[in-house]
């Protein structure tokens, strides 16, 4: 890939339970990750496969390899939209993350 198509600025935040003192837990959203992605909206369409609803993405997100490896379920921010993921693949040299917009 060439690294010029790394073009967008993405933030990843991943939610924690934390204790909140009293014997209960609350959930924490913070940032992981702050990098630059290649964002690319497949062409797809929903659809229904043995009686199941399908998940479909709506965004794949590109980013290179680092430290910390992104999970399912982490928050992607980019350009005032939130997509959540619902894959990761990866390879030698990147992470590829497919995601669904939220709201």
């Amino acid at each position: 890939m060439n690294p010029g198509a790394l073009n967008q600025k993405i933030e990843i935040r991943r939610a924690a339970q934390t204790d909140d003192g009293m014997g209960g837990s609350t959930s924490v959203v913070s940032a992981i990750l702050a990098c630059w992605a290649q964002i690319k909206t497949p062409k797809s369409r929903d659809g229904i496969i043995a009686g199941k609803d399908l998940d479909i993405r709506t965004h794949e997100v590109t980013i290179r390899r680092t430290a910390v490896e992104p999970k399912r379920g982490d928050i992607v921010i980019w350009s005032f939209k939130t997509l959540k993921i619902g894959n990761v693949r990866e390879d030698k040299a990147f992470y590829y993350l497919d995601c669904i917009q939220e709201g």
